[in-house]
């Protein structure tokens, strides 16, 4: 238990105070007075937070009252009754009111204000802003210490003893530019290269693709000219010379310029870097620069050497990777080449002080998602493609402070999304490596080896077919580069799967090729592991099929909350209960991000599962008394139940026993979609699963129980549960397993069965306490009842007691052993109505079962 005091109680008190003082008695004393709005205990505040803002539980230690407590965690509360009496005061804030104003008022509530505010240059020792030279800047992500993403070595001990370096992401507060703290040196990065743009064939028909734009944006000329900087091996030089144009570049990695030099004037150094043969003005048609404006130190003096050379017709074509890295996410993107990652407000800035015009804002389908950026000398024809974009980026948010923090959760997430399905993999007996040493797979990798304690295998190897890659090895480990072919001479016995992490995931089509052409040839499938742009388990088939598995969750609360959204129809949960104190603390866990409000109503319970409720429950549910004491007809409940739920005629609600746990991640906000779509009333139908488990490995209270159980008994006997809004005219059939229209014309109600959820029956598990609760509730069904077979899980073998029971359980079980199946199994097939229980489990769960 704590005290908690809400800041407009405690500005009333003290103006109460200021206003009522009392003359000192005796000079030199004091009193001191208690304050407190409300008390409670921090599981009821986590609770609350989660019917709030629909954000799931994590439970890192454990309550006090079970098995795992710890004596020394003592809570406390404060006696507020001599403030209240001396000065006739009453305090007005409670949990729900003070945690909704909270809600209410993100990001502004969750940022640190005044002496907690971040100071000037947050970042630390970070570099001036290369866009606009200001020191007010903001860290966004550490990635940590890491080697060059690009050092690849065909020896290990050179490769292990890779320098290393900051990488970290900070915001510029002033032009919100984002880029890197630290610049390392340009010459030891990019003067012997081993990057090469001709190896992908989805870069080569995007080089295409982009020259026959430029041609068109210029006229249709036929004998035009352009400059690319940074040209590399001249791929995309080479697409502009099948076109008839002139052709010119600029590359400051000899061995790669030598490459281009064979069909180009092509000059190696760095830009700005003027030489004879160029053209000037008018004479240049074009300038193209793809994936190099991010690596320079100083963007406004390469733009302004851009507009030395063009004329008042030349155009000038801009394009950075991962357009959208801020708004998704994508960290990947962050090694020492890349200094920034511009947003349409830093491009603006940048081309503003260097006097040219950004006359369009495209976004291309390469590298993720490209910046296209078209500048001119003048703004004659300017689009609004640009304004837009401004727009959008702050709607998302690229522009605040609050940005940073989600950006930073994310990238944590989603490394510690990987490392755990890797883990998992090799717990089970795979082969695990990762394809593609691009620098991004670099990125990622030292972020995950950095900030866990992992084993040196942690892959077997990397594929890549840059031939500059062959025989090395990835910087900073031991893990061997090998060629695609390696999947088809890998030493591996059949029997072991393989997985593989892609790491180059902006090629995944490509790559999903090449691995079943080399790797299933006597293999079934191969399991992919997609880091971006949505995290997920991805299994190629040797059929050129493939099927997700599983994917991350991303449910982050929106900001501002959906769930605030007055439009939204409301979540309402009705259960009842009698001596549950066993299941209720993982019912409690499982639906309090769930529901609005909630209804208990209780059967005289004689344990603790009133106080649970009390103490643990979010401040929004309620527990009713039952309208006949302790005894349980069924009728009679569903009348009382109908009764709770006619007060919510225009909200989604649900009836559910305390067996029965709702599993549909991120309800309320998909519920909401769903209205949207179609506003009229809708009846949900929700299946459910008959859960086993491996009652031999300990429960964890106010842990998720289908983390804990989540093996199942395949049945043909289909149990059902639904979830309705504004249907008024229906009813429930005998146990409310069926909600049947009772009124006059036609039913307009939708019927729907939720592919996005399902229902985990708790009847066989945990063991042997459902046996328990089994005996308790079958002693409280009236003698109707069981003459009508109502309940009859509860009565049928009652007078046998719990050695009956479980008998039974042995019987029902050993009858079925060949049909249980685990959910954490991704061999796993339900039956097609349940098709799609795996990806809603793993969705619930955040990921695989067990790392």
């Amino acid at each position: 238990m704590r005290s908690f005091l809400a800041l407009p109680d405690l500005a009333r008190a003290v103006h109460t105070l200021i206003l009522r003082r009392k003359p000192v008695q005796k000079p030199g004393t004091f009193a001191i007075w208690n304050l407190a709005s409300f008390h409670a205990k921090i599981l009821k505040v986590a609770t609350t937070v989660a019917s709030i803002t629909g954000a799931k539980l994590d439970m890192q230690s454990s309550v006090r009252g079970y098995e795992l407590a710890d004596p020394k965690f003592k809570g406390f509360s404060l006696s507020t009754a001599a403030f209240r009496e001396t000065f006739g005061f009453e305090f007005q804030w409670d949990l729900q009111s003070t945690l909704s104003e909270f809600d209410a008022n993100m990001p502004d509530s969750a940022m640190p204000k005044g002496s907690h505010a971040p100071a000037k240059n947050s970042a630390g020792d970070s570099i001036a802003c290369p866009v606009c030279g200001s020191t007010d800047s903001q860290l966004v992500v550490d990635l940590g210490e890491q080697p060059f993403a690009n050092h690849f070595v065909n020896d290990t001990e050179e490769a292990l003893e890779s320098p290393r370096f900051p990488l970290k992401l900070v915001r510029c507060r002033v032009c919100n530019h984002y880029h890197l703290s630290q610049v390392a040196s340009r010459s030891e990065l990019f003067e012997h290269y081993l990057y090469r743009s001709g190896t992908s064939s989805t870069l080569k028909a995007h080089f295409d693709w982009l020259a026959g734009k430029v041609q068109e944006e210029s006229g249709n000329l036929k004998s035009g000219s352009v400059l690319e900087i940074a040209c590399n091996d001249g791929s995309q030089l080479d697409s502009f010379k099948a076109l008839g144009w002139k052709t010119y570049g600029v590359d400051p990695a000899k061995n790669i310029a030598e490459i281009a030099q064979k069909a180009h004037t092509v000059r190696v150094g760095f830009w700005p870097l003027d030489f004879p043969e160029l053209p000037k003005g008018d004479a240049l048609t074009a300038i193209t620069a793809q994936n190099v404006f991010a690596h320079v130190p100083q963007p406004v003096d390469f733009l302004k050497g851009c507009a030395k050379v063009m004329g008042p017709k030349t155009k000038l074509y801009i394009q950075t990777s991962q357009c959208n890295m801020q708004q998704l996410g994508q960290f990947d993107t962050m090694y020492h080449e890349h200094i920034s990652f511009f947003t349409g407000h830093s491009f603006k800035k940048a081309a503003d002080l260097a006097g040219l015009e950004i006359v369009k804002f495209e976004t291309v389908p390469i590298h993720g998602e490209s910046c296209l950026v078209t500048m001119e000398k003048s703004g004659d024809n300017k689009d609004n493609s640009l304004e837009k974009r401004l727009a959008t980026e702050r709607r998302d948010g690229v522009t605040s402070d609050f940005f940073a923090e989600r950006f930073r959760s994310r990238a944590i997430a989603i490394r510690d999304w990987v490392t755990r399905e890797i883990r998992a993999f090799r717990s089970k007996g795979y082969v695990v490596g990762a394809y593609g040493a691009a620098a991004k797979g670099m990125t990622l990798l030292h972020f995950i080896l950095g900030a866990s304690q992992c084993e040196e295998q942690f892959l077997d190897f990397v594929l890549d077919d840059a031939d500059l890659k062959q025989g090395t090895f990835c910087p900073g480990t031991e893990i061997p580069v090998f060629p695609s072919a390696h999947l088809q001479t890998l030493v591996v016995p059949l029997r072991r799967p393989v997985a593989i992490l892609v790491l180059a995931w902006n090629f995944f089509d490509e790559i999903a090729k090449k691995i079943a052409h080399f790797g299933l040839r006597k293999r079934e499938s191969i399991t992919t592991i997609v880091p971006f742009p949505e995290p997920a388990v991805v299994r190629l088939q040797k059929d050129g099929t493939h099927r997700t598995l599983r994917a991350m969750p991303n449910d982050c609360t929106s900001v501002p909350n959906v769930l605030r959204n007055e439009s939204r129809s409301k979540t309402v949960l009705v259960t009842h209960a009698r001596n549950e104190d066993m299941l209720m603390p993982f019912f409690i866990i499982q639906h309090a991000p769930m529901f609005d409000e909630a209804f208990l109503i209780d059967f005289e319970s004689t344990d603790r599962t009133v106080q649970l409720v009390a103490d643990y429950a979010p401040a929004c549910w309620r527990v009713v008394n039952s309208s006949q004491g302790q005894v349980f007809d069924a009728e009679v409940l569903d009348q009382q139940v109908s009764q709770i739920e006619s007060w919510y005629p225009n909200d989604w609600v649900m009836a559910l026993t305390v067996t029965e746990f709702l599993i549909f991640p991120n309800m309320r906000a998909r519920l909401f979609r769903r209205q949207l779509e179609d506003p009229s009333p809708t009846i949900l139908k929700h299946q459910a699963l008959f859960m086993q488990g491996y009652d031999g490995v300990p429960l964890r209270h106010f842990r998720s129980l289908l983390k804990q159980r989540h093996v199942w008994v395949k049945s043909t006997w289909f149990y059902n549960r639904v979830m309705h809004r504004q249907t008024t005219n229906h009813i429930y059939g005998p146990g409310r397993h069926e909600y049947n229209f009772h009124g006059r014309g036609k039913d307009t109600a939708t019927r729907l069965v939720n592919t996005e959820g399902f229902i985990a029956k708790w009847h066989w598990t945990p063991w042997p306490e459902s046996a328990e609760r089994i005996v308790h509730v079958g002693a409280t069904i009236p003698k109707s009842d069981v003459d009508r077979k109502r309940g009859f899980q509860h009565t049928a073998n009652l007078l046998a007691g719990l050695e009956g029971i479980h008998k039974t359980k042995d019987h029902e079980i050993g009858l079925e052993l060949e049909e249980l199946q685990d959910l954490c199994d991704d061999e796993s097939h339900p039956d097609e109505d349940r098709e799609h229980v795996p990806a809603v489990f793993f969705r619930e769960i955040g990921g695989v079962c067990h790392a």
